[in-house]
């Protein structure tokens, strides 16, 4: 998965995040993971990676991804043969 962030930085995007009230709380853990895995604001890994570091179900992370999409914070790209994505944090 790849991320892209917005301007303002990190903790910008943290506290953003940490406010939105639409978000689930394991939306919001797996948001801010992606953000500390992030590298010119992309990450590359798949969801059963995500899933096993944070000690919840791939099923979870699935649906955290979807509404992350859904409220326009990541965009993913694409999927690979070794099941890693390429997420776009926008």
């Amino acid at each position: 998965m790849i991320y892209k962030y917005k301007k303002g930085g990190k903790k910008k995007m943290t506290h953003i995040i940490i406010k939105d009230n639409r978000l689930q709380s394991n939306t919001k853990l797996i948001m801010l993971y992606l953000t500390e895995r992030q590298k010119d604001g992309q990450v590359e890994i798949s969801k059963k990676e995500i899933a096993k570091d944070l000690n919840t179900a791939r099923q979870t992370v699935i649906r955290s991804i979807s509404e992350l999409e859904k409220y326009g914070y990541i965009k993913q790209s694409r999927e690979s043969v070794n099941k890693a994505s390429l997420i776009t944090i926008l």
